[in-house]
């Protein structure tokens, strides 16, 4: 009786979550760029290809959905030889020069922009801040809006277009299909206009759903490029002439291009507060440098990188002085993260299934100077310490850890960026802070979890089962859970869902841990007489270790009760398809924050 009610329990909360869950499948965007004549037949290798395929995903990324949904079909790329090596002009006066709109789905565009493309050229700016890239993605928005049919969505109707449309809904609710059979020509154009009408609705619907898987921020650029093995050094920002920040005395030219506040959420077998960092950009001379600097609590697996970086200190450092460490403030320092090496950003969100967010606060280069120089006195102390056998100073939770250092910073930086002891505590709390505030760029670098539901939401699938663990595509079902048992991932965004939605979930998930645990009781004395001689078969009917499980799960979902979440789901093995467009096309997306260093070395 006691397992039935709360199966009954279960199953009726479980259908409840379903209504407030339910997110059926909508029509997405068919807008593409496909590029013809990019072959080996034409002498295009597969690499150039690929390069070429990441280039136009990269830049469909930067459009804008009111252009992609109002074109909303399939668009084929081909490069012509127009006679002009074109200079870049952001105004749209050399529109003509950059590409032509052939037909109603085929796009020529110069030749020479081609060699740009492979050579990753396209975003260097002139004096104007105009760059290739920006030339033409201006141009493809305002020549593709040219085609027959085609609406800017983000556009709102005309008076005489929502005149049509009113008359187009009346006629058609006061005489039916029979009006529209009798007058071809008003049912075209009134077709015209409900497509319009739809697509509008469908761009409506997606910017709402993405905004709702992006932390509920309509500000967050996504960008997976970090999945790859990418550098911005192959995009040769800091090899021009730039206004330099500071000139040392020995005569280094340094120029601060920008820094950030770095996110990391919760993951897998991670920090379930998630973690706080600072990234800062810059040119040194002509090399550009890219630091990330964390300050996290020393453990075992810490103390092995503490044993890499200082390995020349180490014959003359004790192992009790080493061992003192734990428990201590370290601060650790990656060059170039946004990369899938090891403890790269493509690390995390692969192996360790966490979102990475970047806020670039609006700052000035002196401000980014100041910080930085803070950093490097912190690390370099920090080496000088380990090699005078210095403890660190101790790691607490409550008084020194990941985010005092980033609310310093904040502090330091004052206005609205100014933070509270309380806000600041918390890393989510902090990215909830600064979310809201105005900033150069916010990009969020997706888990693998986020990667697929976002490949999801844009080939128009149902993400109806997605909170649901044994259902969930994203994270293949029951192969994502691991050990245990659970019903809901409650993973929602937003203050009313999450007040409403993850308790509920929390719930679900407990009560499918006692009946867990209540599977377990019964199984114990099958496990017993399994023992005996004649009972051995009773071994796989009493296999698994459901009272463990069942409560270890009850203790891991309880706090689900209160909004909290302790377990997450574990990456899983991208399939072919993934594997290919991961090794293969991913490489050459350009990273979103390309355009805004661009920006910065030109001023």
């Amino acid at each position: 009786m006691f397992i039935r009610a709360n199966l009954c329990t279960m199953s009726k909360l479980i259908l409840a979550l379903f209504c407030l869950l339910s997110t059926s499948a909508f029509a997405s965007s068919d807008f593409g760029f496909v590029i013809s004549g990019a072959d080996e037949a034409s002498g295009t290798s597969k690499i150039e290809y690929n390069r070429l395929k990441g280039f136009f995903q990269s830049l469909e990324s930067e459009m804008r959905d009111g252009v992609t949904f109002g074109v909303d079909r399939i668009i084929d790329i081909q490069f012509v030889d127009f006679g002009i090596d074109p200079t870049p002009k952001c105004d749209g006066s050399n529109n003509d020069d950059i590409l032509r709109v052939v037909g109603d789905s085929t796009v020529e565009i110069n030749s020479s922009i081609r060699n740009s493309i492979l050579d990753f050229a396209t975003f260097k700016q002139d004096d104007k801040g105009c760059s290739l890239q920006k030339n033409l993605l201006n141009a493809l928005e305002t020549q593709l809006l040219k085609i027959q049919y085609v609406r800017d969505l983000d556009q709102d109707w005309s008076k005489v277009e929502r005149r049509s449309l009113n008359t187009c809904w009346d006629e058609r609710r006061e005489y039916g299909h029979r009006w529209f059979s009798e007058n071809p020509h008003f049912r075209d154009l009134c077709g015209i206009l409900f497509k319009i009408q739809d697509r509008r609705q469908d761009m409506k619907r997606h910017k709402r759903k993405t905004k709702n898987l992006l932390y509920n921020s309509g500000k967050l650029e996504f960008d997976p490029s970090s999945f790859a093995e990418t550098d911005l050094r192959r995009y040769k920002i800091c090899e021009r002439d730039y206004k330099p920040t500071k000139v040392l005395d020995n005569g280094t030219r340094m120029k601060m291009l920008g820094m950030a506040i770095v996110y990391m959420s919760p993951g897998f077998q991670t920090s379930q507060a998630g973690h706080v960092a600072e990234r800062y950009i810059y040119c040194k001379n002509n090399e550009l440098v890219d630091m990330l600097f964390e300050y996290t609590q020393m453990t075992e697996e810490e103390l092995v990188n503490a044993r890499s970086v200082y390995q020349k200190h180490l014959p003359f450092v004790s192992d009790e002085y080493i061992s003192s460490l734990n428990e201590t403030i370290y601060i650790k320092v990656r060059s170039h993260p946004g990369s899938s090496r090891m403890e790269g950003y493509g690390f995390h969100q692969l192996y360790l299934n966490r979102d990475v967010a970047e806020v670039w606060p609006k700052v000035s280069e002196t401000e980014i100077y100041e910080g930085l120089q803070v950093s490097l006195k912190n690390y370099i102390e920090q080496g000088q310490n380990f090699k005078n056998q210095v403890r660190f100073e101790p790691y607490s939770l409550l008084k020194n850890n990941c985010t005092h250092p980033i609310r310093e910073r904040l502090n330091r930086l004052g206005g609205e960026y100014e933070i509270d002891n309380v806000t600041g505590f918390n890393p989510i709390w902090i990215f909830n802070f600064l979310k809201k505030k105005t900033a150069d760029k916010m990009i969020i670098y997706p888990s693998q979890r986020l990667m697929r539901k976002m490949e999801m939401l844009e080939t128009g699938k149902s993400m109806f089962w997605e909170n649901t663990t044994f259902w969930s595509k994203a994270s293949n079902g029951r192969e994502g859970l691991g050990p245990g048992f659970m019903v809901f991932y409650p993973e929602v965004h937003g203050t009313l869902k999450s007040l409403i939605l993850k308790p509920a979930m929390g719930a679900v998930n407990i009560a499918a841990s006692v009946v867990q645990v209540a599977v377990g009781i019964l199984q114990l004395p099958l496990k017993l007489l399994s023992k005996v001689p004649g009972f051995r078969w009773l071994e796989k009917a009493t296999g698994g270790h459901n009272l463990v499980y069942g409560l270890r799960g009850i203790t891991l979902h309880l706090p689900e009760l209160v909004g909290f979440r302790l377990r997450y789901p574990m990456p899983t093995p991208w399939t072919p398809e993934e594997l290919e467009f991961v090794e293969d096309v991913l490489p050459n997306h350009d990273p979103k924050i390309v355009n805004y260093l661009m920006e910065k070395v030109s001023k």
